[in-house]
């Protein structure tokens, strides 16, 4: 996407049809098997340990049964959230009580794992890290979880050209695979020291231009897929100050450094609840606002009223993808 710098957003909105919906964004853990150089320290360093299952089921429990919405959607990160012992008991349980569930994950568990769990996810969200992972395995993952689930594939896009190459070649490789249903595939500009105070990576001239070129694409199935979960709770519209408005793409935004939402009015909190590694519930993964409180506090009060944004710079993609707008736009949010 080429950036014009007169056309600003003031508005992110979610599409009418996904109805009175929360969103549980949850950090299970900060353990990863990978250790990729543009990542911190925090998101794999493991210092976390493992919550209990018996804990989470209690605190699952307590949001449904408080919150009272239509739809309960629980999306899980870590670390690695699948290195959890009981994660795939966890999803099982979420889909028996008529919860979405979605993840964001490296998918480096084995093929058998991801055929147990495939049938409770709504959404798959793999991440291809060019320095350590297995073209081969995620390809086969991919596949596995495609016919079931809505899958997307993020290409991170590394600065040094071995790796920078890998993920165009996975790409391509990746427009191969016509016996799926279809799989959105994105190539990912990196951020600098990925986290809290993260900023976009400087690229080459060539590089940008690619990015603006090729920004992501769609495989289609060649032959008739069933598809039992197509609902899409990434369905938001970003509203810009010419008038116009076009399907929300956070890495479009955060490219184009226009995640600047400082004094913003923003739902996290009412729309999404984000919990951390050590089970410390916030309103979004911003931190904006404090803590609402933990899993384990037996009077959880939930916010009422929207959040006035104080952060320059939003690097989350789930909190980027919650309802909110520009001062003196959009009123009637």
């Amino acid at each position: 996407m080429t950036l014009d710098k007169d056309r600003f957003p003031i508005a992110i909105k979610p599409s009418e049809k996904m109805g009175n919906m929360i969103h549980i964004s949850w950090m299970l853990h900060n353990q990863c098997n990978k250790r990729c150089s543009y990542c911190r320290e925090f998101n794999w360093n493991g210092d976390s340990g493992w919550l209990k299952y018996d804990q989470i089921i209690t605190f699952v429990d307590k949001v449904i049964n408080h919150s009272q919405k239509d739809l309960y959607h629980f999306s899980f990160t870590g670390g690695e959230p699948v290195l959890w012992p009981q994660f795939d008991q966890l999803c099982h349980y979420l889909k028996n009580k008529g919860c979405e569930i979605g993840l964001t994950t490296n998918g480096s568990k084995s093929i058998s794992y991801w055929e147990n769990i495939s049938d409770t996810l709504n959404w798959t969200c793999i991440s291809f890290h060019p320095e350590s992972s297995n073209e081969d395995h995620i390809f086969n993952v991919v596949k596995v979880l495609a016919n079931k689930s809505r899958v997307s594939v993020r290409l991170m896009m590394h600065k040094e050209k071995e790796f920078w190459d890998k993920s165009v070649a996975f790409g391509e490789k990746l427009k191969m695979a016509d016996d799926c249903s279809f799989i959105f595939v994105e190539y990912v500009p990196l951020q600098n020291d990925f986290g809290l105070h993260s900023r976009p990576m400087v690229y080459e001239n060539w590089q940008r231009e690619f990015l603006e070129k090729e920004n992501h694409f769609t495989v289609l199935p060649t032959k008739d897929v069933i598809n039992t979960h197509r609902r899409d709770v990434w369905d938001y519209t970003t509203y810009f100050n010419d008038g116009t408005s076009e399907f929300c793409r956070p890495n479009d935004l955060v490219a184009n450094n226009q995640v600047n939402f400082k004094n913003w009015i923003c739902h996290i909190g009412l729309d999404l609840l984000f919990i951390n590694h050590r089970g410390e519930i916030l309103k979004g993964a911003c931190k904006q606002g404090g803590n609402i409180g933990h899993i384990f506090d037996p009077n959880l009060k939930l916010p009422t009223k929207p959040q006035t944004c104080g952060v320059n710079f939003c690097p989350c993609a789930t909190d980027i993808l919650i309802k909110k707008h520009r001062p003196g736009y959009f009123d009637e949010f």
